[in-house]
């Protein structure tokens, strides 16, 4: 059996073409400044056949990924065939509990957001928003690749006046989860007055009432203060200064709310937190008096083009102040690593003020780099930070596929934000093209998985893969 596991290993070498969190899309050639992505421009046929190194298991088989575009039309799949290499049963992980069989869709979509005035997807969400973003921005359905999830999101813009933003983060029925939506009004849209005509006002709204428990270890169970419910509101109110071939600037306001969490178990906990603090420390502690939390924030959006595509930067950047149990940005890339230590830290987060930062940058359409920065004011246990970043260089070559991202959540000391850990999302895959349509590589990803006991634990995701991909044109 071992002889046959190596043969297996050297024969097939290989590893889906799956999406990930943070790899980004494929950047499509678009008009003017518009930096939405757009998954599956072009039909392909994508199967691999592969070993995989999951947590201390090895398994063999293959995947197949076909994507369609048909117009502003695309769908996607993800169809895993995989053999433990002990047992050769067939692995059924990606299809228990939650939507089972439904993971097999990547993605369909119409459109693309902000570009078309109808735009939808179903599927896996990265880099989702409402808005502004002061209440959810940079948000991922999925934290593990083996429990993907099957969300939503839309933006539906009327007549070029009125206009419904949303998202939905799991069709898992069993549970109520996070739904976002926003209506927003253009008031003179349809006029031809420069600027004035890309006014907007928005009105926001998030709850999330997730009772799906996941069981971190023996005595740790997760989502016990979401199901009685997180909810939050939001204003904002935008305006494009410039909007020119080479330059585009826009600015913006923002107001949210964050009401407070009933949860009995949240009480209980919190309470036990505090009873545990020394006498000292409790005389300062925000704890005892948790309630509905408010911030407001102020930035610019600033895109410039040089020389066509020898250089393009998108810059954001956020100034934000914020009342006593308050979090800007509280559904963000990392929520759903634990949703309970988020709210728990609503109760112990003081009025601060802090910096939301982004940058990316494209040369010559060929390498992107960049990454976004959440520092508050006096960063710490109660004010942590949250690093993303993310890179492809894989158009310099037509042989090398070189791309990654890296994600780290509740960052108290700079120094340990390049640290993997239970807090952080990472992936690499390097890769060489033998033909237009065959590539052989490594991916690796860190991500969470659910062990023989049950558990959810953050694991190595290694896979050398041999792939085939086909574009069709239709």
């Amino acid at each position: 059996m071992k002889n046959i596991t190596f043969y297996l290993f050297f024969v097939f070498c290989i590893f889906s073409f799956y999406p990930t969190t943070g790899f980004g899309q494929d950047d499509p050639e678009t008009d003017g400044f518009d930096t939405q992505t757009e998954q599956g421009k072009q039909s392909n046929l994508a199967a691999s056949l592969l070993y995989s190194q999951i947590g201390n298991q090895g398994f063999v088989g293959m995947r197949v990924q076909p994507e369609f575009a048909f117009g502003k039309l695309g769908f996607g799949l993800d169809v895993p065939v995989m053999f433990n290499v002990e047992t050769w049963k067939f692995r059924t992980d990606e299809f228990e509990s939650g939507i089972g069989w439904l993971r097999m869709i990547r993605y369909v979509r119409w459109g693309i957001k902000k570009r078309d005035p109808f735009y939808a997807r179903v599927g896996e969400l990265s880099g989702s928003y409402l808005g502004y973003g002061i209440l959810i921005d940079n948000y991922d359905n999925s934290v593990s690749f083996d429990k993907r999830k099957l969300g939503a999101e839309f933006d539906l813009l009327f007549g070029k006046t009125f206009g419904l933003e949303g998202m939905y983060s799991d069709f898992d029925f069993s549970s109520f989860n996070l739904l976002g939506v926003r209506p927003y009004y253009r008031p003179l849209g349809n006029s031809e007055i420069p600027i004035l005509k890309t006014l907007e006002f928005g009105l926001g709204f998030a709850t999330d009432h997730d009772n799906t428990k996941i069981v971190t270890d023996s005595v740790t169970v997760q989502n016990k203060f979401i199901e009685a419910g997180q909810q939050a509101f939001s204003g904002d109110i935008g305006l494009q200064l410039i909007n020119t071939e080479f330059l585009h600037l826009a600015v913006y306001g923002q107001y949210g709310y964050m009401m407070k969490n009933t949860s009995d178990s949240l009480k209980a906990t919190l309470d036990a937190l505090y009873t545990a603090l020394p006498a000292e420390e409790q005389v300062n502690s925000l704890i005892p008096k948790y309630n509905d939390g408010s911030g407001i924030g102020a930035g610019i959006d600033l895109k410039i083009k040089f020389l066509d595509k020898v250089l393009r930067t998108d810059i954001r950047l956020e100034r934000v102040w914020y009342n006593d149990y308050f979090v800007p940005q509280f559904f963000d890339v990392g929520y759903e690593l634990n949703k309970d230590a988020k709210v728990i830290s609503l109760a112990s987060t003081g009025k601060k003020q802090g910096t939301v930062g982004s940058l990316t940058v494209m040369v010559l359409s060929k390498v992107s780099v960049g990454g976004s920065l959440w520092i508050p004011d006096g960063m710490g246990e109660q004010a942590p930070a949250l690093l993303q970043l993310n890179a492809d260089a894989s158009q310099l070559s037509k042989k090398i596929v070189l791309k990654g991202y890296y994600v780290k959540t509740g960052i108290t000391d700079l120094k340990d934000a390049l640290k993997i850990d239970n807090r952080s999302l990472a992936g690499l895959r390097v890769a060489y093209k033998i033909y237009s349509i065959l590539e052989i590589g490594l991916d690796y990803k860190w991500t969470f998985t659910v062990d023989e006991n049950q558990e959810w634990k953050a694991s190595n995701y290694i896979s050398p893969y041999f792939g085939l991909s086909l574009p069709l044109n239709f």
